[in-house]
Parts: C-alpha cells; sequence; structure tokens
C-alpha cells in the first residue's frame, strides 16, 4: 500500500478544472496507473482494481490545492500532464506504508481523518436498491460514522460534557469534530450530454480506539462510505 501527497498548480487548466470537477479528477489520478480504461464502469473497476482512494485538501501555508491518494498499486504519478503538478513538488511524496499499518494494535487511540459521503438507502423497490439520500445533520453525520466504525473496526473517543443550565448532568460525546464540507460536484457524459453529479460532503476528524485491528487495516485499504471514486473514503490515521 502506497500513500502519496500531489500539490496541484493551480494555474495549469487541467489542475484547475480538476479541483472543481471530482468526476475528472478521479480520471487524471487514474492516468498515474497502467492500462486504466477509459469508459465508466471500467474506471470504478480499474479504481478497485489498483485500490485507489484520495482527499482533496489545502495547503494551509501555500493555499494550494492537494490530493492525498492512497492505492494498493504503486503510482507513476510522472504520467501526469506535463506542469499538473507545482513545480516545487514535480516528484511528490510516494512512500510505502504497509508495514506502519500492520503495527496498528487493539486498544490504540488514533488521530483520524476522514471525508465522507454520508447517506442512507430511501425508495427501494422490490430487489432493487434505492437511491441514495445526503444526510445533511450533524446528528445523522455522528451516527452514521458510529455505524460505519462498528464495522470498521474502531469506536470514537468521547469526552465528558455538560449541556443545559449549570449544574446539569453530565453526558459522554464523541470526540469528533464535524465540518460540514461544500458539497462536490462533478460531470459525467450520458446520452450526448454531461450530466451533473452532486455529492453531500462531511469531514469529520478526532480521536479513535482501534477494536479491532484488522478489520480497521481492511477498512482503510478499502475505505469508508459511498462514492470511493469521487474523493470520499479515505481514513487517514497517525499516533495520538
Amino acid at each position: 500500500m502506497y500513500l502519496s501527497k500531489l500539490a496541484l498548480d493551480p494555474r495549469h487548466p487541467l489542475a484547475r478544472r480538476d479541483t472543481g470537477n471530482c468526476q475528472e479528477l478521479h480520471r487524471t489520478l487514474l492516468s498515474a496507473f497502467p492500462a486504466a480504461p477509459s469508459k465508466e464502469s471500467s474506471r470504478r473497476e480499474a479504481r478497485a482494481r489498483f485500490g485507489l482512494l484520495y482527499r482533496m485538501e489545502t495547503d494551509p501555508r501555500t493555499g494550494r490545492p492537494i490530493v492525498i491518494a492512497q492505492s494498493g498499486d504503486e503510482p507513476d504519478w510522472s504520467r501526469l500532464p506535463a506542469g499538473y503538478l507545482a513545480t516545487a513538488a514535480i516528484k511528490p511524496d510516494c512512500k510505502p506504508v504497509a508495514e506502519r499499518y500492520a503495527t496498528i494494535s487493539n486498544g490504540q487511540v488514533l488521530r483520524f481523518r476522514l471525508r465522507a459521503n454520508p447517506t442512507k438507502r430511501c425508495g427501494r423497490q422490490g430487489k432493487l436498491p434505492g437511491h441514495r439520500l445526503a444526510l445533511t445533520s450533524e446528528a445523522e453525520q455522528l451516527a452514521w460514522l458510529e455505524r460505519k466504525a462498528a464495522g470498521a473496526g474502531f469506536s470514537l473517543m468521547t469526552v465528558e460534557t455538560t449541556v443545559g443550565p449549570p449544574g446539569s448532568a453530565s453526558a459522554a460525546v464523541a470526540d469528533v469534530r464535524i465540518d460540514p464540507d461544500a458539497r462536490q460536484y462533478g460531470w459525467r457524459a450520458a446520452d450526448g450530454a454531461q450530466v451533473k453529479l452532486t455529492f453531500g460532503a462531511a469531514l469529520f476528524e478526532g480521536l479513535l480506539r482501534v477494536t479491532d485491528a484488522e478489520r480497521l487495516r481492511e477498512a482503510i485499504a478499502a475505505g469508508i462510505g459511498s462514492g470511493k471514486a469521487y474523493g470520499f473514503g479515505l481514513l487517514s490515521v497517525a499516533p495520538a
């Protein structure tokens, strides 16, 4: 497994396009891997094949757009378009992380960051799955994360807090900061026209406790939630 940090040059027209179009960013990142198919369904299969997960961020020092990318195969970022990366980062950071993740153990407390697409299925008809509805309230998003955590080998750390007037009883709440990230957009071709894609987003940051190290490693590799081809699901962890 490999983790890369790509600093994009916002002056480059393709980089500027990709920061506002998650569909095209997905396509560009896949070009770093061999024989990435061009058809939409095949690109989804290629993302899973190469284990590609990524998250768009902003460098707090420079304000440049940054992509954090994780993959099962080693990428060749020299395949990216000339000038796509910032001059100071022509050779991006790319390091193997499997050995580091192998040291994760039960009971360990880790910092985490997850940009996710919290949704629920609704409108199911017979055997056909319903459409996904974005969860927009903080309570719904936190409940979504707690459900995902239970199946991914970790629990959220909690803190004691008092809600209400002085003297009210304290309660344990999840030690998680939720940033209701702006919606994310993309466009895809369908029947000769460009169809707009809209995704709800939330950025989760906080502390977790490992309850099942093997399941957590699997969740890190596979990603969490939906929209993995569009910049969601990458769970980043580090020592607390």
